[in-house]
């Protein structure tokens, strides 16, 4: 009995390279809100996979005509010959080369649509062009829908070096201020999203002053939160103190 590893070898071609690409977009952006069914997340992965496949064999192709265009030959005479099988065998080294090559390729591809759509860059570009908002103004489209949370869109900090400060009234009447280090993704219409602050003060009512807590930092949920303060900020965390935050406080009542 032979072990025939050309279905194993197909599903590697077809379908890792875009589970790798989307793994990869996925940890720069968050997932859709709505889960798709397995015909679509398959028809991502393949449509993904034609992508890295087209870029990987042109690069393959002229790396091949430069060094040694003799493995290029004998592959199209085994397209026409029928024995890609034998090919595959004999090049074995090349072949496993280029299902790593791709996989790589899959990774960067993914880093990079993940780029494209957290940032949209070229929807930016356009935008501030005059000519572009006629054209949309033209077409009936008011302005671009964001498919991400809400939650995620305005804690994520944009720029490198911001930090993200929040200021939190408890349902309790109580609050808590402090630096934004974690949060969950998850749909807007979920309450029980936890989030995680550290440099953290606490005041029992908005007539006392914040006093900084003894701890790492605190887990809250924001199913016991009435309402959240975003700052945005560029300086460090040790120059920050409760003070700023009352400031923020006074100026925002």
């Amino acid at each position: 009995m032979t072990l025939d590893i050309t279905g194993l070898i197909v599903f590697l071609l077809a379908v890792m390279p875009g589970f790798i690409t989307q793994q990869s977009r996925h940890s720069l952006v968050p997932r859709p809100l709505e889960s798709k069914t397995a015909l679509e997340e398959t028809g991502e992965y393949v449509l993904n996979s034609l992508l890295v496949h087209l870029f990987s064999l042109v690069c393959f192709r002229e790396l091949l005509l430069f060094f040694n265009p003799r493995p290029l030959l004998a592959f199209g005479e085994a397209v026409l010959g029928q024995g890609l099988r034998g090919w595959g065998y004999e090049h074995r080294y090349l072949t496993i080369t280029y299902l790593c090559f791709t996989l790589l390729v899959g990774f960067v591809l993914g880093l990079f649509r993940g780029y494209m759509a957290l940032n949209q860059p070229v929807r930016n570009w356009l935008s501030r062009y005059s000519w572009f908002q006629r054209l949309l103004k033209s077409l009936h489209i008011p302005s671009f829908i964001e498919d991400g949370p809400v939650w995620h869109d305005v804690l994520r900090d944009r720029d490198t070096g911001n930090l993200t400060f929040v200021q939190i009234r408890m349902k309790s009447g109580c609050f808590y201020t402090g630096a934004l280090e974690r949060y969950s993704i998850l749909k807007d219409s979920e309450k029980n999203k936890d989030f995680y602050l550290v440099n953290s003060h606490f005041r029992a009512n908005v007539s006392e002053p914040y006093q900084e807590m003894r701890c790492k930092g605190i887990l809250l949920n924001f199913s016991d939160v009435e309402a959240i303060e975003v700052f945005k900020s560029d300086k460090p965390i040790a120059e920050l103190n409760a003070e700023g935050f009352q400031r923020a406080d006074s100026a925002t009542s």
